[in-house]
This record gives C-alpha cells, structure tokens and sequence, in this order.
C-alpha cells in the first residue's frame, strides 16, 4: 500500500482488518479441511474399515458447512468495508468540491471532478474492501498453512514459500511498469466526460452553429483513444494474469512432485504426502484470490492520485485558524481593495474604496472588463483581495468563517442556477424551515405571486434540470425570491437582469424596489435606467472607482456615466451599445 492509500485508509483500517480476518479464517476452515480428507485418503489407502473412516470425514463436513457460513459473513464484511469506503470518501470530496469548487479562479472541469466523485470512489472501495483484506489473509492465512507445510515436510514448504514469493514481487514490477499507463487511462476517462458533459450542456448551441457534426467527431476519436487505452490495460493485465498463472501452477507442480519424490523414497508417510499437496493447493489458493484482485490495486493506486489531489486543493478563500464572532452591525466597507485574477496582468480592482450602509441601495454600473463581478465575488468571499480588506460589520471577511459570510450576504448571479425539483424546494434552499407565509411573501416580493397561481400545481411545479422548464426571466425571480427568504442583511445582485426579455425587466426591477430599505443591496446592472434610483452608484472603469453618486449628480458631471447615459438612450436599440455595457 502507498503513503497515499495509507493515509486515506485511516478511518476504515479497523473495519479491513475484521474484514481480513474473516479471511484467515476461511483459509482455517480450509486447512481443517484438507487435514480431514488427508486422513481419510490415507486411511482409504491403507485398507482401513469405513468405521475408522467416519470420524474424519464427518469433521470433513462440519468444516465445509462452517466455511460456507464464514465466507457469507467475510464476503458481508466486505460489503460493510465497501459502504463505509463509499461514504467516507464522497463526504469528504464532496466538502471539499463544494469549498475549492466556489472559487471562481478555479479551473477544474465538472466532468473530471464528476469522474474523481464516481469512477475513482468505486476503485478506492473495491481497493479497501477486497484488495487490501485479501492481501491480509494471504500474508496471515498463507503463511500459516506454509508453516503448517514445513511441521510435514520443510523442503516443500520452502520450494512453496519462494514460489509464493515471485507472485506478489512479479505484480510489484508490473504495477511499477504500467502504473503510468493505468493514471493516463483513469485521465482520458475524465477528459473524455468533461467533454461529454459539455456537449450535452451546449446541445442546443452546437445545433444552432451546425457544429454538431464535428462535436461528434471529436467525441468519437477520444471514444476511440479511450478504447485503445483501455485495451491496452487489459492486455497487460491478462499477460501479467498468464505469468502469475504458470508460477502458481508450477509451484504446486513442483511441491507436488518433490513431495511425491520424497513418499517415494519413505521419507513421508501417505498422509503426510496428501496433507502437503493439499495444503500447498490452498496456500496457493490464497494467492490465486490475492490475483484475482490485481486489477484492483491497479485501479486504486490510479484512482487515488486525483483523489488526493483534490483533497490537498486549497480554496480561494481558506478558513481562518481562530474565526472572529458575527459582528451585530451588518453594513460592508471596501478598504483600499486590490484584486488580480490568477493568470491576469492587470488588476481587475485596483485601489477600491467605498461603503453600504445597513438599508441602503448602491449600484455598481461600468464598462465590460471594469471589474463589476470581481467586485460581487470579493463581497461574496468567492476571492480574497490581494490589497485592501472587505469587511462586514468591520470585521474582515477573511476573518470570519466562510458559512458565517454566507449566513449573512446571499447573492442573485446573471446566470441563477435553479437545482433539479420543484419551485417550493429551490425556494427553501436556503431557509428550509421558512413558513408558508413567509415563502407566499418571497413571491410576492419578487413577483411570482400571479405566475404562480396560473401553475396547475403552483409551488410544487417542477423546474426541469437547471429550471430548463422555465424562462430566464422566470428563474432570477426565484433566485430574488430564494435570497429574500435566505433572509440575510445583505444581497448582492450580479447582473440579475441581464439576458431577458423587457416583461421580466420590469418585474426583476420591480423585486429590487420591494427589497429597498429592507436589505443592503449591491446591485450590479448593465443597463442604467433599472439603477437610476439607486442611492448611490459606483462608477468602475478598468478596475479603478472613477465616479460615485447618484444619477442626478453623475449625469451634471459629464463623466463616463453621463457618457453611457446618453450612448445608451441614443442607441437604445443597438447591439453594440448592449454588448459594451454587458
């Protein structure tokens, strides 16, 4: 076993041990076993009366029924070591998807990490649960018949011993040899289903662009690479499986004559001669059962590598080692914020200063690149700046821990993501304990009551996968309902009105006017005219605060705001104007 399976084996190593013990014992009822049919045989050959006879072979029967029940309870403890693998392993990859996963400077594909949550997990279980007890019970059970072996006959013992030992130094230089090859096949696996999964996500898009044909051809060669890697795995496991076979089957072969050799010459008496041949068959059964999980080990030593990797990834944003306390005053401060995204050369926030006051309504307007959404994730604590500090309540966000950060701003994005489900169960995504009346006033805050009441089966109407059932419109006001319900002081509103049509407009602009007074809101808008009221807006341009005031006071200044104003309202219907300010 590697460092690195050791140390993911911690919680589960009591439960592999039961599990290999359950093995040893096996192999005892098997040894019992061949002891009683020696005897008999011996006795057989030796013209003894049946009478003599009975006694062994009625053992003979008790051990089979014993091994019967005792490999239904081994084979039930490695199911439990499987469960417990399984468990163990998702709830701590799935905690830490959810913590590196939130950070959007994160590049890890979906696909690859779906496949390290799936194809990975199941090899790590079948390592612990099979690998790794039969391991344990060839080392134990194996060795105990091969000393059982050497009290009948040391020489066969010994030849039995080094055949036992080419085994498992044959799989170390073949797993030292092909290891590489089983990592890049477990890598292609999850290429090939990031790839996948984002052909299904853009169906739709590829059919637009005619660009299906190709997607599927590329699809198609790294199905195809995929196989030849495959394949070429199992070649090699069934070459190794043919090499690993001829020294089982040679060692028995030559145990079996050089013992026979021995009876021969009157050095062993007919029972030891039997109870030798048997017992090397079974310590060599031990190792066939060892073989016969090779591939698994294979698999596992690929499979923990992205494992581990995923484990040992650092957030964007780490836990504090001693949390502050929630501050009771809940209004935001960016000092001085400087923030560049990884792979960047110039900061997309540099040198930020402004305030939200409890209650109070600021927008955030500006150019596309000016560092809108950098901003949103700053107060999100998606990021951590590399300047400066974000505070709440005067507190520094990095010094708060990330749930209590989310327990207090939720945030409405320009892509909202509604979960497989109904509308009820997306609502009560973040407060699942909310009444009834409290989730009809989230409605009616973000103007779903009507929709909603024209629905057959109103809250309890599915949304379809991603909300796919509904219009884009339709799925940021349950997102404004969600964060309404969530109930935190803050909300950050990241281009909520982006991509619908002007009905949806209206009433996501309409939600935002109901929310006013009763939360902090940083509202992020690409067309002016929805944050004209705001209290204050925040003017960015290429990273940097340019302007802040209201709308009255910024259009007499004829600054950049004034500028996208009036270039705005002289344009209204042009793309370009759209795609500038987006």
């Amino acid at each position: 076993m590697t460092p690195v399976l050791w140390r993911l084996s911690r919680p589960l190593r009591p439960s592999i041990l039961l599990a290999a013990f359950g093995q040893v014992v096996v192999t005892a009822c098997h040894v019992g076993q061949a002891l009683c049919l020696a005897s008999a045989l011996a006795g057989l050959f030796a013209d003894q009366p049946l009478s003599e006879l009975w006694w062994p072979l009625s053992v003979f029967f008790v051990f089979t029924w014993l091994r019967i029940v005792l490999m239904g309870l081994s084979e039930a403890l490695a199911m439990r070591v499987a469960g417990l693998a399984r468990h163990y392993l998702r709830q701590r990859l799935i905690g830490q998807v959810l913590r590196v996963a939130a950070d959007p400077a994160s590049d890890r594909d979906s696909g690859e990490l779906s496949t390290t949550l799936v194809q990975s997990v199941e090899a790590l279980q079948a390592y612990y649960s099979r690998y790794v007890p039969a391991v344990l019970g060839a080392v134990f059970g194996g060795g105990g018949v091969l000393l059982l072996m050497a009290y009948f006959d040391s020489r066969s013992a010994l030849v039995a011993a080094l055949a036992a030992l080419a085994l498992p130094f044959t799989d170390r230089l073949w797993l030292r040899w092909r290891r590489a090859s089983a990592g890049g096949l477990f890598a292609s696996m999850g290429r090939f289903s990031a790839y996948l999964l984002d052909s299904l996500r853009g169906v739709t898009t590829l059919k637009a662009f005619n660009a299906q044909t190709r997607r599927r051809q590329v699809l198609s060669q790294q199905a195809r690479d995929l196989r030849e890697q495959a394949m070429g795995v199992l070649y090699a496991i069934l070459m190794r499986n043919g090499a690993t076979g001829l020294l089982s089957l040679g060692g028995l072969a030559l145990v079996t004559a050089l013992s026979a050799q021995r009876a021969v010459a009157g050095e062993l008496s007919p029972f030891a001669l039997l109870a030798v041949v048997l017992l090397a068959r079974e310590a060599f059964g031990t190792l066939e059962k060892l073989d016969k999980t090779f591939h698994i080990a294979w698999s596992g030593n690929a499979a923990a590598a992205p494992v581990i990797r995923l484990l040992d990834a650092i957030p964007g944003v780490p836990e504090p080692i001693e949390a502050r306390a929630l501050p009771t005053h809940h209004g935001v401060a960016f000092d001085s914020v400087s923030y560049t995204w990884p792979g960047g050369c110039e900061p997309a926030l540099h040198n930020v200063n402004f305030t939200l006051e409890p209650g109070e309504f600021v927008a955030v307007v500006g150019p596309s690149g000016a560092g809108k959404s950098t901003l949103a994730a700053l107060l999100m604590r998606f990021v951590a700046p590399d300047c400066g500090r974000v505070s709440l309540g005067g507190v520094d966000l990095r010094d708060l821990r990330v749930n209590d950060v989310y327990e207090n701003v939720s945030g409405v994005f320009q892509h909202s993501v509604l979960l497989h489900g109904s509308i009820e169960e997306n609502l009560r995504m973040g407060a699942p304990q909310a009444s009834d009346e409290d989730l009809a006033e989230a409605c009616r805050v973000a103007s779903l009551e009507s929709w909603i009441s024209s629905l057959e089966k109103g809250v309890a109407t599915a949304v379809g996968e991603g909300g796919a059932r509904l219009s884009g419109g339709q799925r940021q006001r349950i997102a404004i309902a969600r964060a309404w319900l969530k109930n935190t002081p803050v909300m950050v509103l990241d281009e909520a009105t982006a991509n619908v049509d002007v009905a949806s407009e209206t009433h996501i602009g309409e939600a935002i006017e109901r929310l006013r007074g009763q939360r902090s809101l940083l509202v992020i808008a690409h067309r002016l005219a929805n944050v004209r009221n705001a209290d204050r807006i925040l003017v960015l341009d290429r990273g940097r605060l340019v302007e802040i005031g209201d709308h009255h006071n910024l259009l007499t200044r004829n600054g950049l705001y004034a500028r996208l104003w009036n270039r705005q309202h002289a344009h209204e219907a042009s793309p370009q104007t759209e795609e500038e300010l987006i």
